[in-house]
């Protein structure tokens, strides 16, 4: 009956110890975050496609300032990408990449909408903004994801 007792104890405190790592790891660590410019001339598709919806206010995104204009020899694409880690024993729902706006920031767009991190695993997620030529593509972005329905909000420097 005494081995029985320590057994279960020692269950017990595996158990705990279990869920203690699972509250302390839940959470997405940023590994690498990354912006390419790219010239909107040369997605003349994609410009076309967020010049439509915009002027049908239909965008899928976050529209910073009227426009854009007509012409794509104007604007750059900056697509930013962060490389995420989640340690923890739960998937990461409803990952959401957004951009603080600065001067030059003309929209963001949603793409694909929100991500997912499964457990224990690596992800990635990317954000295209359209800028004026020339705008600085230094930004802070802000990672927003739910973990066991809680929500975390996480600042992504992109340095110059």
């Amino acid at each position: 009956m005494r081995v029985v007792a320590w057994a279960l104890l020692v269950i017990t405190i595996c158990a705990g110890l279990l869920i203690a790592y699972s509250l302390y790891a839940a959470e997405l660590k940023v590994i690498q975050a990354e912006v390419r410019v790219v010239p909107a001339a040369d997605m003349v598709t994609q410009f076309q496609g967020l010049h439509r919806a915009a002027q049908e206010r239909a965008l899928l995104g976050k529209a910073f300032q009227e426009g854009p204009a007509d012409d794509p020899t104007a604007y750059d694409f900056h697509i930013y990408t962060v490389h995420l880690r989640n340690n923890g024993f739960i998937p990461a729902d409803w990952v959401r990449l957004d951009v603080l706006p600065q001067p030059g920031a003309v929209l963001q767009s949603d793409g694909e909408g929100a991500g997912y991190v499964p457990a224990m695993s690596p992800g990635e997620i990317q954000l295209v903004v359209l800028a004026q030529r020339g705008a600085n593509p230094a930004r802070q972005l802000s990672l927003t994801y739910f973990i066991w329905s809680r929500s975390y909000n996480l600042p992504v420097i992109i340095p110059e």
